[in-house]
């Protein structure tokens, strides 16, 4: 063991490193924990002979670099310098961690595939890089992608071995039809995700291992991990380019609710679960903010505008490559690869589930916040937001265990063929409740669900309705009668202001809310106490079924 003070691993060398290169590629060099940093500076945790001998070589790299340059200079050198290729063509950072780990892995071919090959050795080499903070410059984008990283892919002769490989791979140069002036071999993809963007080989390598990055938690980030998980990547883009289908993440963050502490969920389209710092990092920083409310009992409930809630959906991703034309670029978009329904199907159960299941004064409402998908073969991750601080619907709310469990039955009930059919009244409740901002329109969304649950084309609408609702949430004649008197002012004030008669008056604004609360409690009585009603086909038959009796 060599002493501290001889080894120069002091606090203010622990610090320099650490602005220059970030805690966690100096703890790649040194082979230590992030953590272990200070405790490494200050003697507490004695280095051993490698971390020594490592340490004093950046600060001799370091003290080469002229005085006289600028901060961001010297970050550019020194870093510049650990990535640097050595005389076996290894970047010099790689060979500090060789050393003060006391091991080094390698891959051999698999089944003498020298595309995967050349992929996994070259990840391993241009991990380090992956472990720069980003560039100051670009320091406000979201999950820049340090400069080095292109860098050191493009100068590393596993890079070029690697395009060699694809180009000789009956499959894979297949998604690089065409020969261009500018950018060599290039395709062009269209996805069911309704994206469509140009593929170059050139940028091939890259592409799969900064999607490898992405894909893998920071606590998953190691070398060996990064470079299997590259190997996946690829093997996704042969799928993609033989055109079958890939299951890829597209990511819903919800915001408005707290589950409770740790909980998770296994739904049958993917996981519900709380949100995490890194998926936040994709959130532009205008959008981001919290909001806070007291309950009752006098605690605080804070919630992000960035959502605390995120659903990792399962989506069918299915790709279609063709030759690179610039004249004919994003032309008619193939009809055979459309956006799949599910997606915005799920969203609307899982959000109306939570409706149902969760009945407080202050109705639970979750609200998307933003949604991206990360796609193979493609340079970065598009994301849709919404800008939540001026929506008026979003209430901080805490969910128990007991709303909770509540909710996942209602959304397994929600999944039926039957309930199914309801989809339209689930979509308009939601928009009622959260995105209209006039009573008069919520009025119309809730009378829709009314008619999408027992209407019908045939016959006179509003006694049908009306008392369809009356015999279904009453249980003798008086009551249903004097509901239905209720129901049917409600229809018609509906009918009178949809159809110009006259303007809403403040004083109905109450028959508003009225509405969508009985769309509600009609909604929660068919799927959890009548079946019978839910099961039949069409808002004719359930409201005969409900009027004739059985």
């Amino acid at each position: 063991m060599t002493d501290v003070t001889e080894s120069g691993i002091t606090p203010e060398f622990i610090s320099l490193c650490s602005e220059l290169l970030g805690n966690d590629l100096l703890a790649y060099a040194l082979s230590c924990r992030p953590d272990e940093l200070d405790a490494l500076g200050s003697s507490t945790l004695a280095p051993s002979q490698a971390q020594a001998e490592v340490a004093n070589i950046l600060s001799a790299i370091h003290s080469q670099i002229p005085e006289d340059v600028g901060v961001e200079d010297i970050e550019r050198v020194f870093r510049g310098v650990l990535m640097d290729l050595d005389q076996e063509n290894r970047p010099r950072i790689v060979r500090m961690h060789h050393y003060t780990s006391g091991q080094e892995v390698t891959f051999l071919a698999d089944n003498d595939d020298m595309v995967e090959f050349n992929l996994r050795n070259l990840a391993l080499d241009v991990y380090p890089a992956f472990l720069l903070p980003p560039d100051r410059e670009f320091g406000s984008m979201p999950q820049t992608v340090n400069i080095h990283v292109s860098s050191l892919a493009h100068r590393h002769p596993a890079s070029a071995a690697f395009l060699h490989a694809v180009m000789a791979d009956p499959l894979l140069q297949r998604a690089f039809p065409t020969d261009t002036e500018y950018s060599g071999k290039t395709g062009y993809a269209y996805t069911n995700a309704g994206s469509a963007w140009s593929l170059q080989l050139l940028r091939f390598p890259n592409v799969l291992l900064e999607r490898a990055w992405r894909q893998l938690a920071a606590s998953e980030r190691t070398p060996v991990a990064f470079s299997e998980r590259a190997a996946e990547e690829l093997k996704i883009a042969r799928r993609l380019v033989q055109g079958r289908t890939s299951v890829v993440t597209l990511r819903h963050a919800l915001a408005g609710v707290l589950l409770p502490p740790g909980t998770h969920a296994t739904l049958d389209c993917g996981v519900l679960r709380e949100a995490t710092q890194q998926d936040w990092e994709v959130v532009p920083e205008h959008v981001k903010g919290m909001v806070e409310t007291s309950t009752a009992a006098g605690e605080t409930i804070s919630i992000h505008y960035e959502g605390d809630i995120v659903l990792d959906y399962n989506f069918p991703l299915r790709m279609r490559i063709q030759e690179w034309d610039p004249d004919n670029l994003r032309g008619e978009f193939p009809p055979d690869l459309p956006y799949p329904s599910e997606v915005g199907s799920t969203l609307t159960r899982l959000r109306f589930s939570l409706v149902l299941a969760a009945p407080r004064d202050g109705r639970v409402l979750l609200l998307p916040a933003w949604q991206t998908i990360d796609l193979p073969l493609s340079s970065g991750s598009g994301i849709g937001f919404a800008d939540l601080k001026s929506n008026p619907s979003i209430l901080p709310t805490q969910l128990t265990q007991t709303e909770f469990d509540e909710w996942m039955t209602l959304y397994t009930k929600l999944g039926t063929k039957s309930a199914k059919r309801l989809e339209l009244a689930f979509g308009r409740i939601l928009r009622a409740m959260s995105e209209r901002r006039e009573p008069v329109d919520m009025l119309v969304d809730a009378v829709i669900a009314w008619e999408n649950l027992f209407g019908t084309k045939e016959g006179e609408p509003t006694l049908r309705v009306t008392s369809s609702i009356a015999i279904l949430l009453e249980q003798n004649f008086e009551a249903r009668a004097k509901l239905r008197k209720r129901l049917t002012d409600i229809y018609n004030l509906r009918s009178d202001v949809v159809h110009g008669n006259r303007n809403l008056e403040y004083s109905e604004y109450p028959q508003c809310f009225e509405a969508l609360d009985i769309a509600i409690k009609v909604l929660k009585v068919m799927i959890l106490d009548r079946p019978d009603i839910l099961d039949l086909p069409d808002g004719a038959q359930r409201s005969n079924r409900l009027i004739l009796g059985n």
